[in-house]
């Protein structure tokens, strides 16, 4: 019986030991996973933002680290609010993000919030938070004017390009059911697709579309569908991880105060949003009332 006290006793010891590794395995998950955001910025003193490199006029890299674009402007008002309202000096990390891995870079604390071209979905919702919507614009399609011509009957079996992991497919669902779907991991093949006629159309968001065209050596023989209207309108937030609310919190109210006078076109919005898109800017896209209404009513924490 000696022998079977010894094995039993060897296998509780075993037992033991592995529910003591996993209990600390999980505690340093859940602690890692709940790390609160908020008190890290008050340690460090930086805030580590992903962006996209590829996504003007919204974020492109125009340098060695260095970024510019509308949501870069955004991104650095809302780290200089959070500097003032935790009393502590800030200063931003960027990092690099692609449309694919952004949300597994946010759910795996690489980065403390993405601020981009990002449209919330109730899917999207199961893995990472957002913020209130910050833009908005509507999907629409870039086509050869032979095609789009005839609006979206001239694209009815045609090539549709989308970006990989993006929710602009979702949009000519019902609208284009015989148009073939091709996706494309980065932006930039996917306008040299299109430029190539490898593919008939591209399918995005308008002021992104609108930027490609006029940079675009074909820009004279590309056009927008529809020439007026948007098929789906999306809104754009910061995306951020789950159980931060203290973080979000502090992000909405920094994207409040950055919007606030947007209903008369005045105020810090207005003043990035002209730099960028006014007569003056990189490109020509009016803030027009409608777009401007709609941002406003999807922002409820504004009144």
């Amino acid at each position: 019986m000696n022998w079977l006290n010894s094995f039993l006793g060897q296998i509780m010891r075993t037992c033991l030991a592995t529910m003591l590794f996993m209990t600390a395995f999980f505690y340093n998950s859940s602690s890692e996973a709940s790390e609160n955001i908020v008190h890290k910025l008050m340690e460090t003193g930086i805030l580590t933002i992903g962006t996209r490199a590829d996504s003007p006029p919204f974020a492109s890299q125009i340098g060695h680290k260095k970024f510019a674009g509308f949501t870069i402007d955004i991104i650095e008002e809302i780290a200089n609010g959070i500097s003032d309202d935790l009393g502590v000096k800030m200063s931003t990390k960027l990092i690099t993000v692609t449309v694919i891995d952004r949300f597994q870079a946010v759910q795996k604390h690489k980065v403390d919030m993405v601020c981009g071209s990002t449209t919330p979905t109730w899917e999207r919702e199961k893995i990472v938070d957002f913020s209130i919507p910050f833009f908005i614009d509507g999907i629409r399609i870039l086509t050869f004017k032979e095609n789009g011509k005839f609006g979206l009957f001239g694209l009815q079996t045609k090539t549709v390009g989308v970006l990989k992991g993006s929710t602009s497919a979702d949009a000519i669902a019902s609208r284009l059911p015989n148009a073939r779907i091709k996706a494309f991991a980065d932006s930039g093949s996917l306008m040299t697709a299109l430029e190539k006629k490898e593919i008939d159309a591209i399918l995005g968001d308008g002021i992104a579309l609108e930027y490609k065209r006029v940079h675009s050596k074909q820009e004279e023989n590309l056009m927008l569908v529809p020439k007026t209207g948007v098929l789906v309108w999306e809104t754009f937030s910061c995306m951020m991880p789950q159980n931060q609310s203290e973080f979000r919190d502090l992000v909405n109210f920094q994207l409040i105060k950055i919007m606030n006078g947007l209903e008369n076109l005045s105020g810090t919005y207005a003043k990035i949003y002209f730099r960028w898109f006014g007569g003056e800017g990189v490109l020509n896209y009016p803030l027009d009332e409608l777009r401007q209404n709609k941002l406003l009513d999807s922002n409820i924490w504004l009144k």
